[in-house]
């Protein structure tokens, strides 16, 4: 995958550099289009804080949640409703989760207790400077 965004995704030479000039062109039209149509930045929040809101409702009313999540309990109700059967993880899910399971629930603590102002704002660049887990840039 290619970011033609991004100034990185090109070569030096002459038609290298028309070829980003164009790219570069169409992709702010494009944002400007869609930005018109939809705030995707605030969107992107707002599922991010539903997201939140459903794991904390489902911690409130699933008594078996620490099981369901490490695949070791059924969850106490069909999820959703109207399934037949109780509702588990899928095997792999609960195997990794088991792996480091204090780690999993400290995260999953953080997350779900930490302030709705933590639910960090979608960026709204075209090109993103984000760091891969051994600290190097990734242009995404």
């Amino acid at each position: 995958w290619v970011n033609l965004a991004s100034p990185q995704s090109y070569g030096a030479d002459v038609s290298e550099r028309h070829r980003m000039q164009h790219n570069l062109v169409v992709a702010r039209e494009m944002d400007a289009l869609l930005r018109r149509s939809i705030d995707y930045p605030s969107v992107t929040k707002e599922v991010a804080q539903y997201n939140l809101d459903m794991a904390r409702w489902w911690v409130r009313t699933e008594p078996y949640w620490r099981g369901v999540l490490s695949g070791t309990h059924p969850a106490s109700q069909p999820q959703p409703p109207m399934s037949k059967g109780n509702a588990t993880l899928n095997e792999d899910w609960g195997v990794l989760w088991r792996e480091h399971s204090d780690w999993y629930f400290d995260a999953w603590h953080k997350w779900i207790n930490g302030e709705e102002s933590l639910v960090p704002q979608c960026p709204s660049a075209l090109v993103h400077k984000w760091q891969s887990s051994d600290g190097n840039p990734m242009l995404v």
